[in-house]
């Protein structure tokens, strides 16, 4: 495909150094895009817990995270539960995570992506809120970086897609409420390199001596990005229980193991151990490896899969890589082997029975999803598309919609709506809903104050409200019936209120059916004893109004009005 002739739009990929598997997602998906659309899109990396542009505090504690589970993992374990509780998921985010709140709003507001991928837990939420906050059309992408078990902070972040590597987190999903077609199974994305078919014996042989390595029985151990897993007490218990195996070890970012072992190395003249940091050609030693040995990691598991290699567990990071083990020994692709001499005795049957060496491997080959990484990078090209094509309608329409509303317009809008819902309740109390009073020409606000006054209601919604339903007493206009009392306006005057009071028996002579202007029990409909008049009662916004409205006229007028306070008390006498 030929490349665009427009620059190409910016994907902000958020990532956490805490282990090496969430980059080597977020790069494996970049490479991906770049083979199969090139030109049109710009992925930019991201890591908003250990970054140059992160505060201190939150760098030294994202730093921790290597140092606990390689010397304490049970209290990795401790905050892991704790914080898949909604409240202390909440607290967490609120106190030691909120720093990555602003890094992630200061990352979209300088890089102005299309989209927003998020592959760290802890970089969801923020992606969210971020999009909130500004009101854009920016859609955010959730890509489950855990294999078996993920926890609660990537799933409850209210990503538009979430990307999981199995089924079981895809029905951790589902019990979450969240729907089908927002959780979608495309795998663990790993790089182009580990996707290749597996290797022959020959081929293998040959790799080994570009590595320089011997054509022996090669072990690979590897703990990760951040070297855990016991590898220097594996190593040695390799070294001394099993013969003619060579032993690689990939230290990762562990320095402190990486010293200890090349100690070890050079106490060593066979040649049998080599050390290793972190390799950029981690694909090679993968494929030339006879066997892999170190803990039940996602991304090592993928990898190791995608490239058809033999895996042997020993460890696993309580929490979140809890089932990884059982994944893979379930599908016939590895062995768990926890302690050095079951591990040494597993290697020991491998490297005598090479039938079952061969089925691993075939069944590893099998379990590996090498096409993720391409899936994910087509769902994301396809939704960065969309989210441009919206935008720019949405800019268009508002290119050819006419100028804004000003605040007077909305005002008008609103004097109109007051003066009808007046004028409809009044004609209504008065025996004819098809008739329209007159009303004095005033302003809106003045109208609205005059017709709750004249009719001693208050006006409501047309429709349920706040309190469910339409109240019995409602108009189908919308406007209350008065309960008790009348109020008898003139023009600007505010006459006086009189609530009914209790009678018992018949009626004095004097009172007519059809009421009077005296209170009593024809005045403004049937009361109770004691009840206030509803215009005592009223409440709200409009009420609050039509007092201003009532001191305004105190102000304009040269005739002194009663205020609002006296009116009650002679409506409540």
């Amino acid at each position: 495909m030929a490349p665009p002739k427009q620059p190409p739009m910016p994907l902000l990929f958020l990532i956490g150094d805490t282990g090496g598997g969430h980059r080597s997602a977020a790069t494996a998906v970049a490479q991906a895009l770049d083979r199969l659309v090139p030109g049109h899109f710009e992925p930019v990396i991201f890591d908003p817990l250990r970054g140059p542009d992160v505060p201190r505090l939150l760098r030294w504690f994202a730093g921790l995270y290597g140092p606990c589970i390689r010397l304490t993992p049970w209290l990795w374990l401790l905050f892991w539960q704790a914080s898949g509780s909604p409240s202390v998921l909440r607290w967490v985010r609120r106190t030691l995570m909120a720093p990555v709140y602003d890094c992630v709003a200061g990352a979209v507001a300088a890089c102005g992506p299309a989209l927003v991928v998020a592959f760290h837990p802890m970089t969801a939420n923020p992606a969210v809120r971020v999009r909130e906050a500004s009101g854009a059309l920016l859609p955010v992408v959730t890509v489950v970086t855990d294999l078996i078990t993920a926890h609660l902070s990537w799933r409850d972040a209210g990503a538009d897609r979430i990307v999981v590597p199995s089924a079981a987190i895809a029905e951790s999903c589902a019990r979450d409420g969240i729907p089908a077609d927002r959780c979608l199974q495309l795998g663990l994305p790993v790089a182009a390199e580990f996707c290749r078919p597996p290797l022959s014996d020959a081929e293998r042989a040959k790799l080994k001596a570009e590595l320089g390595l011997r054509a022996e029985f090669l072990v690979v151990l590897t703990g990760g990005g951040e070297g855990s897993g016991g590898l220097r007490r594996r190593a040695t218990a390799i070294l001394k229980q099993v013969d003619n195996v060579d032993v690689a070890v990939i230290c990762g970012r562990n320095r402190a193991l990486k010293r200890r072992l090349t100690r070890l190395a050079g106490r060593r003249d066979d040649g049998r151990l080599s050390v290793h940091g972190f390799v950029g050609n981690m694909a090679d030693w993968l494929r030339c490896a006879d066997i892999v040995v170190g803990k039940a990691g996602p991304g090592t598991i993928a990898e190791a899969t995608c490239c058809g290699a033999p895996l042997v567990l020993t460890s696993f990071v309580p929490g979140q890589e809890a089932g990884n083990a059982e994944y893979v020994t379930s599908a016939g692709a590895g062995v768990y082997a926890p302690r050095p001499k079951q591990l040494t005795a597993e290697i020991g049957r491998l490297r005598q029975d090479k039938a079952a060496l061969a089925a691993m491997r075939a069944a590893s080959a099998r379990t590996g999803r090498p096409g993720a990484a391409e899936g994910i990078a087509l769902l994301l090209a396809r939704t960065a598309s969309d989210a441009y094509l919206r935008a720019e309608r949405t800019e268009r329409a508002e290119l050819a919609a006419p100028a804004e509303r000003t605040e007077l317009t909305e005002q008008a809008e609103r004097n109109e709506r007051n003066e009808r819902t007046g004028r409809a309740g009044r004609a209504e109390l008065a025996g004819e809903p098809g008739r329209v009073a007159h009303v004095p020409e005033q302003s809106g606000a003045d109208r609205q104050v005059m017709a709750l006054a004249t009719v001693g209601a208050e006006a409501v919604p047309a429709g349920p409200g706040p309190y469910g339903a339409r109240e019995a007493n409602a108009s189908p206009s919308g406007v209350r019936r008065p309960k008790a009392g009348k109020l008898k306006v003139g023009k600007l005057k505010v006459g006086k209120l009189k609530s009914g009071k209790p009678k018992s028996g018949k009626p004095k002579s004097g009172s007519s059916k059809g009421g009077s202007s005296k209170g009593g029990p024809g005045a403004g409909g049937p009361t109770t004893g004691g009840r206030r008049s509803t215009v005592s009662k009223l409440s709200g916004p409009v009420v609050r109004a039509a007092r201003r409205r009532v001191y305004s006229w105190r102000r304009m007028s040269s005739r002194r009005w009663p205020s609002p306070t006296r009116i009650r008390r002679r409506a409540a006498s």
